[in-house]
């Protein structure tokens, strides 16, 4: 948890006791904030807990505290962040196998789509070109409409 301080109220080159006693009027006092953390990573944490700790609270880690996971949103984050493989972009069009999007990157509109890297070992592509919706509809959505299994539609 990164300290909080109060900086303002005794950190100020205020020459005026009026300005000074408006700062001191503005700001909460160290106690204040001290405080508003403390409830705030409380409630957090409660938070937390209520909505995976029935994930993580299993066999050794039954008993471990919630705080002491790692952080699970910039987990998946980071996992979802990354360059898209054939196996991702598979998965994500519903696909069983790899081998069957495999076989169709170049054939029919994928290669026109960007899709070719995919079919190369090791290939990759951007996740943000997998989303774009440069032409208002993303690739992602223009591969399901081209494999016809899926129609693109943007909220």
């Amino acid at each position: 948890m990164i300290p909080i301080g109060d900086f303002v109220r005794s950190g100020n080159a205020l020459e005026s006791a009026e300005a000074r006693r408006k700062v001191q009027e503005m700001y909460a006092s160290q106690s204040e904030l001290s405080q508003a953390l403390k409830d705030s990573r409380e409630g957090y944490l409660n938070k937390l807990k209520a909505a995976i700790g029935v994930y993580l609270h299993v066999g050794k880690n039954k008993d471990r505290p919630i705080e002491e996971f790692e952080e699970p949103i910039s987990r998946v984050a980071r996992l979802y962040d990354r360059n898209l493989d054939l196996e991702s972009a598979a998965r994500e069009l519903g696909y069983e196998s790899i081998n069957d999007l495999e076989n169709q990157v170049f054939s029919g509109g994928l290669f026109s789509l960007g899709l070719g890297p995919l079919a190369i070992e090791g290939g990759t592509i951007k996740r943000a070109e997998w989303e774009s919706r440069k032409a208002t509809v993303s690739v992602f959505q223009q591969a399901a409409s081209e494999l016809r299994i899926g129609s693109p539609f943007n909220n």
